[in-house]
């Protein structure tokens, strides 16, 4: 569950990015180490707390709500397989507003959360899944909605969408348990979820 922002925070007391963000004349996100950093890895020591550590939160609020069912609609995107280097990116490139709400990381740096507002929007899906690639995680990057964590809901039945390596395509798993809830508790069942490829136009 999404924890507030704060916003009577001076700006100076707000965490900062270590790094520096600009966008390419192609219109990608580059990123270049800042002080603290050295050839792609932390000169500062790792935290030592247990579970999730690292959490900081972009710069504008937004508000939550809810879905047909009665969910809230928050999201995360679960990047796998990084490392110190690639969460300071995912970090900077929160708390400068180009990812989600809020992202966060476990104190392997193995996996990190990156929240987004709505489920349901794939345009600000696909937007920051766009910017995971160019920031380089490449492999498979899975999605879960905040009401099937709240639900109890754990492993790969309790994804809502995912993207296949190297890619920007959300697609829909073969089995959402989460899907199946809001279906039964709705007593209809909902028109078919859409995969969303940007490589290919969409209909008129």
């Amino acid at each position: 569950m999404l924890l507030p922002l704060e916003p009577h925070v001076p700006v100076s007391r707000r965490p900062r990015s270590r790094g520096r963000f600009r966008r390419t004349e192609a219109g990608t996100l580059s990123y270049s180490p800042g002080p603290g950093v050295l050839d792609g890895r932390l000169t500062v020591p790792p935290p030592q707390s247990l579970g999730w550590t690292d959490h900081v939160h972009a710069p504008e609020h937004l508000d939550e709500g809810v879905d047909t069912y009665g969910n809230p609609v928050t999201g995360k995107w679960m990047p796998k397989g990084i490392d110190q280097d690639m969460w300071e990116r995912i970090r900077g490139a929160t708390i400068e507003g180009y990812l989600g709400t809020q992202s966060k990381v476990l104190r392997d740096f193995t996996r990190a959360c990156v929240y987004t507002r709505d489920y349901r929007d794939l345009d600000d899906l696909q937007r920051i899944l766009t910017v995971l690639r160019e920031l380089g995680v490449r492999g498979w990057i899975d999605y879960k909605r905040g009401c099937d964590s709240i639900r109890g809901l754990y492993g790969r039945g309790a994804l809502y969408w995912y993207s296949p390596p190297g890619t920007v395509t959300i697609k829909v798993p073969r089995w959402s348990v989460g899907r199946e809830i809001d279906t039964e508790s709705s007593g209809h069942q909902p028109p078919p979820p859409q995969t969303r490829d940007p490589t290919q136009p969409e209909c008129s």
